[in-house]
């Protein structure tokens, strides 16, 4: 079965995006064929398409895939034709702790991803999605929903009362915003956007920190609890925010090292981390289980993701351009 699929050219870089065809085979045993119908964007996706980190072949890109099951293959009892999937970020690390160091299995980075019509692969690279979405609304979760989950719930051991501080109004700091209100946790977020304050008020956000006007953020937050403390951050920024998001922290505060928005390297004091014994937690995604975990809660929760804008598939390069404009709120997909 042949299908279309958006090529980024070696090294990457928009001049080197193109159309063409990919062959789906059909199922073998454990596999599955699913006809896509959905990517969301992501700052990981972002670097291998825009060549920050191109790859050093021909790659199909897009790490979040979602659509239906058009044939299975033979020892398949999770999946029947007609199921809705959505794709899994490291479909070799299917439970416990972390067992993948970079990206060589992941979709769209080391190996071919979902910006195509159809694909075929193992059953451990997708999961079903939630009840009732669509599959725009499913393509958000494989990146920065599971992102969020594992950060807060995970690895965080996130509970009712807990106090957790979220930076910007990107994918998964929104999700990260609406599992902790699902928890019953209390949230302060940030943004340089008043305008976008608002929009995360609206989604339940408890305090608001507008970072371009209070440049000593991570201490008004800390003020925020009374002078104890975050107990978790949601830390997406990087080198240029890692230091007042420890400010923000209690004592033995935990800290999800997620982003790199505002660099890849950068001084650290390491004195405040000692001081206040902090736990700071790098995380890329994970596993496929607690993919599944998330999915249940969502569908106990009636929660439903923010979609920004969407795009035709064609227009993958046009839709990482509004990515880098930094105006969307929530998540930008596209549709194939």
């Amino acid at each position: 079965m042949t299908n279309k699929a958006i090529i980024v050219q070696a090294g990457g870089g928009y001049d080197n995006v193109t159309i063409g065809t990919r062959s789906a085979l059909d199922p073998q045993s454990k596999e599955i064929t699913v006809r896509l119908h959905a990517n969301a964007l992501n700052y990981h996706d972002f670097a291998v398409v825009s060549g920050m980190w191109g790859p050093t072949e021909l790659r199909i890109p897009m790490a979040d895939g979602a659509g239906v099951v058009v044939a299975v293959g033979n020892d398949v009892t999770e999946f029947k034709v007609g199921d809705h999937v959505v794709s899994t970020f490291f479909p070799t690390w299917l439970d416990g702790e972390p067992l993948v160091e970079g990206f060589a299995t992941t979709p769209g980075d080391g190996v071919d991803g979902y910006a195509r019509e159809v694909v075929t692969a193992s059953i451990n690279a997708f999961t079903h999605t939630p009840k009732g979405w669509s599959h725009v609304e499913s393509s958000t979760l494989t990146t920065a929903a599971l992102t969020a989950w594992r950060a807060l719930m995970s690895d965080g051991g996130l509970k009712a009362g807990d106090t957790v501080l979220v930076q910007g109004t990107g994918g998964v700091s929104i999700f990260a915003l609406q599992f902790a209100k699902m928890a019953g946790a209390t949230v302060i977020a940030t943004s340089s956007s008043d305008e976008k304050l608002e929009k995360l008020k609206a989604l339940g956000a408890d305090y608001l920190i507008n970072y371009r006007k209070v440049a000593n953020w991570g201490e008004v937050a800390r003020e925020l609890t009374g002078g104890r403390g975050v107990d978790h951050v949601v830390e997406v920024g990087g080198p240029a925010t890692l230091n007042q998001s420890m400010l923000a922290a209690r004592v033995g505060g935990h800290l999800s090292i997620i982003g790199i928005l505002t660099g890849i390297g950068g001084e650290l004091s390491v004195v405040t981390a000692l001081i206040k014994q902090l736990r700071l937690q790098g995380l890329i995604v994970g596993n496929r289980t607690q993919q599944i975990e998330m999915i249940k809660a969502i569908d106990a929760n009636n929660m439903k993701p923010i979609i920004d804008k969407t795009y035709p598939l064609e227009n993958i390069v046009e839709a990482f351009r509004y990515q880098e404009s930094n105006k969307h709120f929530g998540k930008i997909c596209l549709e194939i």
